[in-house]
């Protein structure tokens, strides 16, 4: 989790001072020091995401745990297959579709920043010196997968859902926190689904920069916080006009993505010595999805 870490830190230190700088400009065109920085924190934020599920494919397929031989393959996907198939393998229940389809439009973002795509882009000035909305075509030479083709609004770079630009250099501090949240959800899923070891996120440090970021702490403190409190914190951080849009990207209960659900523990039995319980609380039971079997379908 140090790439999602190093993205948080980025985001933080760098493009949310320019964001505040320029918070009442309309969009775009995306300051400079806003974008790179905007831009950055999504690449590095999917690509530990890919690499969270890497390793629970790993730990769960590919390692020799006590794991039972009746099901010795859970997951239908590989470790090199790309992010958004494992995301569809995933995610394939109909009350899961909003997240899946949020999540791989993050992708389409994320693959503008990754792989080149040149835009040509025009504004007309008027007369009194103001811009008109820039109209954007997609350069010769580069085309769009399938997958941001599919989900790309007519006759504007935006995907249909969330509104996420396809255009790089349109990549902005509010779109950027609007992919933690989904992302954050996401793995609180995991977290909930698989347990620890396997999706176990735990914690993160940086500094309280800029020195308002959270609260009741000393300006340029570190910090040991939880993807939680961050992503909180990152809301937070976001205009009034910027968080009812937020909200409405998402469309849904917006605890969803910041909150953690609380799962209730399960009933202590006292049964043993006092030796017994201790060691029962050192090393809980395993999770119980390795012993069942999997509930996607099997197929290639």
């Amino acid at each position: 989790m140090q790439l999602v870490e190093a993205a948080l830190a980025v985001l933080q230190e760098k493009s949310l001072p320019v964001y505040r700088r320029n918070i009442d400009k309309p969009r775009p065109p995306v300051a400079h020091g806003e974008n790179t920085p905007a831009a950055i924190a999504v690449l590095l934020l999917l690509s530990g995401l890919d690499h969270h599920l890497a390793r629970l494919k790993y730990l769960r397929d590919c390692s020799k745990p006590s794991i039972s031989a009746k099901y010795p393959t859970y997951f239908n996907w590989t470790i090199g297959d790309e992010l958004s198939k494992k995301l569809e393998r995933l995610l394939f229940s109909r009350n899961e579709k909003r997240l899946r389809e949020q999540l791989i439009e993050c992708t389409i973002m994320r693959d503008s920043v990754a792989h080149p795509r040149l835009y040509w882009i025009s504004e007309t000035m008027r007369s009194d010196l103001s811009f008109s909305k820039p109209t954007v075509k997609l350069a010769l030479g580069a085309d769009l997968r399938a997958k941001a083709f599919k989900r790309k609004r007519k006759r504007i770079e935006y995907t249909n859902a969330l509104r996420l630009p396809l255009v790089p250099t349109w990549i902005s501090y509010p779109d950027a926190v609007t992919c933690l949240l989904v992302v954050h959800r996401f793995l609180n899923t995991l977290e909930r689904r698989y347990g620890n070891p396997y999706a176990w996120i735990g914690s993160f440090h940086t500094r309280n920069t800029p020195s308002d970021f959270f609260v009741n702490c000393k300006p340029n403190d570190l910090k040991s916080v939880t993807l939680d409190e961050w992503t909180k914190a990152f809301f937070a951080s976001l205009s009034d006009t910027d968080m009812r849009n937020v909200r409405k990207r998402l469309r849904g209960n917006i605890s969803l993505y910041l909150n953690k659900k609380i799962i209730p523990p399960r009933p202590f039995r006292n049964t043993g010595s006092i030796g017994d319980m201790l060691r029962a609380m050192r090393r809980p039971g395993t999770p119980s999805f390795l012993h069942k079997p999997p509930p996607w379908p099997m197929t290639p």
